[in-house]
Order: structure tokens, then sequence, then C-alpha cells
């Protein structure tokens, strides 16, 4: 009994010093990483094959960020597009706001105006209150323990249609646009938009920047960072080349090799699915005659086991040319929701401590290992509990095809009038 309780214990220690020498050398071969050399697109000029661009924005109170950072912003955008002979139309759709913002794209609308920039800016006066007590369709609804709610991801795709509307008009009018840029509530600078614009070369189905959002994830490099370090935002609408979720929020992010090795070498990373604050589309699907590309969530009858996918994820799914023409993401392109974040990871940051320094050696090693190894810890049970409900959905609901299942996370989000809310657990 002792000599096999010796043995178990040699083989135990055996195995933790095997262990320890693998992660000692794996730690040493990581600590010769450097940042990616990332390129960026300077001017308007520079930009491919590009003659026109449609940019939409659906707003919803953020007044302060829009007069502060946004207007701005855009205002040098178009007129650079404009002076590259660019044609641009501008379509932003805002509905609810109870702040400033109302006001300032009413503002805007008279700038673009007097710059001769084509543009459709819609103020809508429903409120999310109003919408929900509404209640005109039968469908995008959730039973939940508080009673049936609306649905906020089939509602948020409405409102990102109501966006395209002037972009299906012109189009059955017989005109044509390149590229179809969608821009959040976020802070962004021109640079940002060329540099998006010529990801890979121009050829995609979709590209994609990184945002980043306050409060930080973590703490590592404050001294450099401020309180702010960066870390990714939009793990919802984003999955890696293997249609995984993030690995971790911080650098390298991803589980997937390929998409990981690509951000680390500071190239274009090809994905899945991804939004990050900033997209760029090739517009044709958004222009086809028939059944062109739109939004939408997944059915009902999903949603009510307990799964939630982003429409932003899904339009990924839908479109006939993100296999072919690819997805991609552009480490090089970084906005953020504060603007202390995007200060702490601009590649046009004017603060010097932080400017070419994305990311420190430090939120380097430690993303690696997090996005690497604790990933395996967190990812197989939520995995398998979406699976399982989606097998038992699918047993029900065998006649419905679902092609964005990829984008299925364990969540419920139902629309208030305020804003929204989570709802947790089952309520089947």
């Amino acid at each position: 009994m002792a000599f096999a309780l010796r043995r178990r214990f040699r083989v135990a220690r055996f195995l933790l010093l095997a262990v320890a020498i693998y992660l000692s050398l794996d730690l040493l071969l990581r600590a010769q990483w450097t940042p990616p050399k990332l390129q960026t697109t300077v001017s308007a000029s520079d930009l491919k094959e590009i003659r026109s661009v449609y940019i939409a924005s659906t707003q919803w109170n953020s007044g302060n960020l829009l007069q502060d950072h946004w207007i701005p912003s855009l205002l040098q955008t178009v007129k650079d597009l404009k002076a590259a002979n660019i044609e641009v139309f501008i379509s932003i759709y805002e509905n609810g706001s109870w702040d400033s913002t109302k006001s300032t794209l009413d503002q805007l609308r008279q700038t673009l105006g007097t710059l001769g920039v084509a543009n459709r800016i819609t103020l809508d006066d429903k409120s999310h209150e109003y919408i929900i007590a509404l209640n005109e369709s039968n469908s995008g609804w959730l039973r939940t323990a508080y009673g049936t709610e609306m649905r906020r991801i089939p509602y948020l795709a409405n409102v990102r249609n109501e966006a395209l509307k002037p972009l299906h008009e012109m189009t059955t009018a017989g005109e044509r646009f390149d590229k179809l840029i969608f821009v959040n509530d976020v802070i962004f600078s021109p640079e940002d938009i060329w540099t998006l614009l010529n990801t890979h070369d121009g050829k995609y189905a979709a590209a994609c920047a990184l945002d980043f959002l306050n409060p930080p994830w973590n703490h590592v490099d404050a001294k450099v960072r401020g309180h702010h370090p960066p870390g990714l935002y939009d793990d919802f609408a984003t999955r890696d080349s293997d249609g995984n979720i993030l690995g971790s929020h911080l650098y390298p992010y991803f589980s997937s090799v390929l998409s990981r090795r690509a951000l680390i070498s500071g190239h274009d990373v090809p994905v899945q699915s991804c939004w990050n604050g900033i997209v760029a589309f090739d517009a044709s699907p958004f222009q086809r005659p028939s059944n062109p590309l739109r939004f939408r969530g997944i059915p009902d009858s999903l949603a009510q086991y307990h799964v939630e996918a982003s429409e932003c994820c899904l339009i990924h799914y839908d479109n006939s040319l993100s296999v072919a023409n690819g997805v991609y993401i552009n480490p090089a392109v970084r906005v953020a929701y504060s603007a202390p974040a995007y200060a702490a990871i601009a590649s046009t940051s004017s603060n010097e401590a932080v400017k070419g320094c994305w990311p420190t050696r430090s939120e380097l090693l430690w993303g690696y290992w997090k996005s690497r190894w604790l990933w395996w810890a967190r990812w197989p049970a939520s995995a398998i509990k979406v699976w399982w409900r989606i097998r038992r959905w699918r047993s029900r609901y065998s006649d419905i095809d679902e092609p964005g299942l990829s984008c299925a996370s364990d969540l419920a989000m139902v629309l208030k009038s305020n804003g929204w809310a989570m709802r947790g657990g089952r309520f089947e």
C-alpha cells in the first residue's frame, strides 16, 4: 500500500514538473515577441478603386460625444472624401433620445447641406416606451419571469435597417456605392476610416476596427495607460477564424491560432464575424434588386431557450460574400467609446507615452497567457450549455434554417423604456 502511494506521488510530481517546464519554455518563447508593426492609410487620395461611399449610423442619447468628437471627425472625413473626388452619402437614424442628440444632429444636417453633402438624417420621436406599448408585431418577443417582453436584438436590427432605407431607394433609382460603412457612437479619426477601407488591399466582404471601452478590463501597465489599459469591447459580435468567441479581452484576444498569428504579425486578422465600433462592407450585397442583405435577429423560438445572437454577427453569416472575399479585423484601426480610452490606444494618439507602444510588453505576455490558457477554463461549459439548448430547439423546430448558430450566446436581452436589461437563468 505504501509503495503504491509513493509510486503515485512520484508520477504526480513528474507530471507537475513536466507542466512547469512546458509553461516556463512557453513563457520564454513569448518573451521574444514584439508589438506588431502596423500600417495606416493617411489620406483619402490613397484609397484604392473606391469612387463612392455610403456612411450609415444609428444614434441614441449620444449628444456629448457627437458634439465633442464624432461630428468633427465625420465632417473632416466627408471633406477629405470630396477632395479625393469620392462620392459620399450620410444616413443617420435617431429615435427616442432625451438628451441633446436631436438638436445636435439637426445642426449637423444643416452643416452637411451647406457643404453640399448628400444626406438623410432621420429624427424619430418614438421612444422605447412607445415602441414597446405599440406592439405592432407578433415577432420579436420573449416570455420571461417578468412577463412578455420585447427582445432587444430584433429591435436593434430594425433600427440599423432604417439607416439603410435611403440606400434601397437609391439602388432602385439606379445609383450604386462601392463601400458601405457603419459607424457606432465611437471616437475615431479620418485616418481610421481610410485605413479600414484599405484593409486587405480593399478586397473583403467586411473589415472591422478594434474597439475599446472605459472602464478597463484590467490594471496592467496602469502607469503608462493611466486607468484605461486597452481591453477589447465587442465580444458579442466577434467570432475568430474557427468560429470561437474571444479567448480574452486582452491582446492578442483570439484562441484561434490563425487569427492570433495574424494579429501578432501585424497583418489583417481573418475572422468569421466582427463589428467593433466601425465596419466597412463591400456594398454590393446590400444593393441587390431583390432580397438585399439586411440585419435581423435569430428566431424567437430559439431565443426562448435563453440563447441570443448579435445582429452584427448574423449579418456576416447571411452575407454571400463572406466566405469568398473574407471578413477581417484591421488592428491598425482602434476606436473607443470614451476620450481617455481613445487617447490610450489610438494610432493617432497625442499621448507620446502611449503612441506607438500598443500593446506594451506585459499586456502582450499576460494577454497571450489569458487568451490561450484561461479560455479553456471558461469556454467549454458555456459552449456546451448553448449547444445543448440549440440541440433541443432543433428537435422541436427542425423546419427552421438558422445559418448563424455560431453567433449564439448564453444571453437574453430585452428592451426597456430607459435602455435595455439582461434576463438571467432559464425562463422557458
